[in-house]
């Protein structure tokens, strides 16, 4: 959806302006400019960075909804981070599953898919931010943009680029939509492209939220594939109707001067391929969501236990496909009771990729009761905290550094209290 707005906008400052003029509502910092300000925007030179590009990575956030007519109209139906980096010209689009259970900042615990609905319902066309938001908060990462778009942009795009071609992976039913996809090559006009991009109760693994992300990813890439095709950098009579189209369906807060960087970066190097696709998956063995269910008995997936770092690094490695690995966490280990040996023995388990004990030493004082961490990680590292925590029985995480605590360069300490030092001379004694 993106694609399409640079290739109307790439289409020539005159073009621009008539944009500019037909659809202000589309470009929601522009509706806010005066006149003036907008033909400023306008010749503004396309040399101008993105925010983002100075870091080699620009984030667009793509929410797509029911929009009008349709049951629950501002719930996102699909979301996905699409990220750009420059110095490669690579493209990656990572889907999240609209089931993922959160705990939000002022929502409490809610489904992602319900985020917008509920900015919006607070003030309207404020949902985008409110979910982009949550999504930062997520992933780690700086979203400064995004793209909202309805059903009816998405069907129509797909029809003004005369459909697309779709390889459809395994033959399968929509027993809801009543609507049968044969394995293979299928052409598909945009009602039928959104048939398939939202099908849900299907048999077998096929009608998962994550095969259907990846049906959603493939429909888009095809799409970038046809407009490719079509060049929309000049074809001015389809820029046009594509924006008669998108008007009253799609909402963004990329600008002119924005988008006429993208437009530029992709008239020079052309639109990317191939793109980098990516779903935030439930593998039993390896991913990093669970299913579960709210105390409702509704169907939810959840971040698998200690799993928030490795969320963040599978975001922060979408060009790599890698989990980098962490960095360990220098830690000093103190005891804190009258048990003899148990700082060293603690140390002894800990995994030498994921802990530097930098110290073994006696507390202030041996009358602790409670095991007790204090964290300087800043948040580096929450999975290699968690299992601190859950290693040696933690139940005090204090963030500063008391009076009597020398912590040195160390980015934990860990302070043994009676009941983890009586279970550490337990097992050594085995």
């Amino acid at each position: 959806m993106l694609g399409i707005l640079v290739g109307v906008v790439g289409l020539g400052v005159s073009f621009s302006w008539r944009v500019l003029v037909t659809s202000r509502d589309i470009f929601v910092n522009e509706a806010r400019k005066n006149p003036l300000t907008q033909i400023l925007s306008i010749l503004n030179p396309s040399d101008i960075p993105l925010t983002g590009e100075s870091e080699d990575r620009v984030n667009i956030l793509l929410i797509g909804i029911g929009g009008e007519d349709h049951p629950g109209p501002n719930l996102s139906d699909s979301i996905m981070l699409v990220s750009y980096q420059p110095s490669t010209h690579a493209l990656a689009l990572v889907s999240l599953p609209r089931d993922l259970y959160i705990s939000t900042r002022d929502l409490g615990p809610l489904k992602i898919n319900a985020i917008h609905a509920y900015g919006e319902a607070r003030k309207e066309g404020s949902g985008p931010l409110a979910l982009t938001e949550e999504i930062e908060r997520l992933t780690g990462l700086s979203i400064p943009y995004f793209v909202r778009f309805d059903f009816i942009a998405f069907k129509k795009v797909v029809d003004a680029v005369g459909g697309i071609d779709v390889e459809v992976a395994e033959t399968f039913y929509d027993y809801y939509q009543h609507q049968l996809f044969t394995k293979g090559r299928n052409h598909m006009n945009g009602e039928r492209a959104l048939y398939y991009v939202r099908g849900r109760f299907l048999e077998g693994t096929v009608g998962s939220d994550f095969t259907r992300a990846e049906r959603q990813q493939a429909v888009l890439t095809s799409l970038a594939e046809s407009s490719r095709g079509k060049n929309l950098f000049q074809h001015i009579e389809l820029g046009l109707h594509l924006l008669s189209i998108l008007s009253d369906h799609v909402r963004t807060n990329v600008d002119v001067t924005g988008l006429k960087r993208v437009a530029s970066l992709f008239q020079t190097k052309g639109v990317p391929s191939p793109i980098i696709t990516n779903v935030v998956s439930d593998d039993p063995a390896e991913g990093l969501l669970v299913a579960s269910r709210t105390e409702a008995g509704g169907y939810i997936l959840i971040p698998r236990a200690g799993a928030a770092g490795r969320i963040r690094t599978f975001f922060a490695n979408v060009f790599s496909g890698a989990e980098a690995p962490l960095k360990p966490i220098a830690l000093i280990i103190e005891n804190g009771t009258k048990v003899a040996g148990v700082a060293s023995k603690a140390a002894e388990g800990l995994p030498a990729n994921q802990f530097t004990v930098r110290e073994i030493r006696n507390a202030t004082r041996q009358d602790f009761t409670d095991t007790i961490l204090y964290d300087f990680t800043k948040g580096r590292a929450p999975d290699l905290v968690a299992n601190l925590k859950e290693r040696f029985k933690v139940t005090i995480v204090r963030t500063e550094v008391p009076a009597d605590l020398d912590p040195g360069d160390a980015e934990a300490v860990l302070i043994i209290g009676q009941e983890t030092a009586d279970g550490l001379a337990a097992s050594s004694k085995r």
